[in-house]
């Protein structure tokens, strides 16, 4: 059984050593039609509020349908009905705050030649944590307050 990916979604080539790299092309698709256009545009207004509110997993994907929901084509429509098969799958996703020892971590990541005319993405998830360091390597930190 082989797995068919919509043009974006496919996985990322393995370059060999001294392969010239290149940014990948646009799609040369034919545009949908109006009403098709506007229903790219409602999910993406639907689910961006929803990828704020409840589930930030699903940002990166919007994202990616967001930059093409002006001029969408057959694969904007096929991410689309992709990105609304998540919520369905994942029904029970909740937001849990609780205290902690407010310790501000941040993981990032940066990627370059990714996106079509040659734009790098760089994309960052903030949280607030615990400090897991041990007493040895335990750094000060100091942290503002709030007044």
């Amino acid at each position: 059984m082989s797995l068919v990916f919509p043009t974006s979604l496919q996985p990322n080539r393995i370059w060999k050593r001294g392969q010239q790299q290149f940014a990948p092309s646009q799609v040369t698709e034919p545009k949908l039609p109006k009403d098709k256009m506007k229903y790219v545009q409602s999910v993406i207004g639907l689910l961006l509020y929803y990828a704020r509110a409840i589930d930030c997993t699903m940002l990166p994907a919007l994202n990616e349908i967001s930059k093409s929901q002006a001029n969408p084509t057959q694969a904007t429509l096929d991410e689309c009905q992709q990105l609304l098969d998540y919520p369905n799958t994942y029904k029970h996703v909740s937001v849990r705050y609780r205290a902690s020892a407010m310790i501000l971590n941040v993981e990032t990541d940066a990627a370059y030649l990714l996106l079509p005319k040659a734009k790098s993405r760089l994309a960052g998830y903030y949280y607030m944590g615990h400090n897991r360091q041990t007493q040895a390597t335990k750094a000060n930190y100091h942290l503002p307050t709030l007044a």
